[in-house]
């Protein structure tokens, strides 16, 4: 499919400039590779990327210079966490990020966040945690741009979901 492809079942939606759609011998869903500004949307999760590939378990391989973002809840008590880098499967909960960065402000499509930390690598247990290793918090001040102060500790686990213990990232509206 080409030109503002789109496939959909119960519980994802994948639409991309161009996607190739693999059928089994029955005709059911046997995988996917989608090019060209992809976006995979799974419930309140949005990944966003140049291409993917997928099979009818998962998200399969590398996925380099992706956004994914994870939505808890609607409206004003909603939490929005954002990470950025290059992403791969470890397993269907687990993702490692290199060259990665989180961040919990929700600033809209077109604003730079207020702040966020980076990191070489993130390992990111979805619904549970992300670890950040050798972490730098950065801030975004209006009319200097980001500005990156070195955290003093090899390793940032920070907790995903609303209750759990380990440094709790700050709210900056």
């Amino acid at each position: 499919m080409l030109g503002n492809a789109s496939v959909s079942c119960p519980n994802l939606s994948l639409r991309a400039d161009q996607i190739e759609l693999n059928l089994g011998k029955e005709r059911q869903f046997a995988g996917a590779r989608a090019s060209g500004n992809a976006v995979l949307v799974s419930g309140e999760s949005v990944l966003t990327c140049k291409s993917l590939t997928l099979t009818p378990e998962q998200l399969i391989g590398r996925v380099d210079e992706a956004t994914l973002e994870l939505r808890d809840g609607v409206g004003k008590s909603a939490r929005h966490a954002r990470f950025h880098g290059s992403f791969e499967r470890l397993s269907r909960n687990r993702l490692k990020i290199e060259d990665g960065d989180f961040t919990l402000c929700d600033c809209g499509p077109d604003m730079p966040p207020s702040w966020l930390i980076a990191a070489a690598e993130v390992d990111l247990q979805l619904d549970e945690r992300a670890t950040l290793w050798w972490p730098k918090f950065a801030v975004n001040a209006p009319g200097l741009g980001p500005v990156a102060i070195p955290l003093p500790t090899p390793a940032l686990s920070i907790p995903i979901n609303r209750r759990a213990s380990g440094f709790l990232a700050p709210i900056v509206q």
